[in-house]
């Protein structure tokens, strides 16, 4: 075997061995069994969570081209019926429950807003809180510290473009004496979850 035979085995070995580790990688690493939610084309959208005790009010307003939010006046039941659906769909495979739906078309403005209560994600033990946010930010490829949420004393947020969307998100927390900092004490966060004593 001469040297370019023995160059050509080794490159495609080492390729073979690369395709391996990113297999495995995706394998152990990728998340089972969500569904990663992709927003229609709104020219924007706008997202608050507001934790208060073990509950979230959230609340999502899209903001529509004109032609878009033609479409959605001439089926406008239609369009409330599947928002809902889409938004369970997308959110229940986390473990959560979602409970009043409401949804608001502003003519004026081209604004639909989606109105819901959602529970399961806070856990208490003793005055110790710990909420699961992956719900609501990993179906918008999202991660607390990867994507550099701003941390207040009362919330976490973020702005940039999803999907070609200009989006932002405000999670409204109990207000604590100090920042939620990234992995903080006694209130602080990590990549989706979020603790504080109360």
């Amino acid at each position: 075997m001469n040297n370019t035979s023995r160059w050509v085995w080794f490159s495609i070995a080492i390729v073979v061995v690369i395709l391996l580790l990113v297999g495995s990688y995706y394998y152990i690493y990728a998340p089972k069994g969500k569904k990663t939610r992709i927003l229609p084309s709104e020219v924007e959208n706008r997202i608050t969570a507001e934790v208060k005790d073990s509950t979230c009010h959230y609340k999502q307003e899209r903001v529509w081209s004109e032609k878009e939010f033609q479409q959605i006046l001439g089926d406008e039941e239609g369009f409330k019926e599947r928002m809902v659906n889409d938004f369970k769909e997308a959110h229940e495979p986390y473990g959560i429950v979602i409970k009043n739906c409401y949804i608001h078309l502003d003519k004026d403005n081209r604004i639909t807003t989606l109105e819901c209560d959602v529970e399961g994600f806070v856990y208490k033990s003793d005055d110790s809180y710990t909420a699961e946010f992956d719900w609501l930010i990993r179906p918008l490829g999202l991660d607390f510290i990867d994507n550099k949420f701003n941390e207040t004393k009362d919330s976490l947020s973020w702005s940039g473009v999803i999907n070609g969307t200009k989006t932002s998100i405000l999670i409204r927390l109990p207000p604590m004496n100090k920042t939620y900092a990234a992995w903080g004490q006694p209130n602080g966060h990590c990549h989706a979850h979020v603790w504080w004593k109360g």
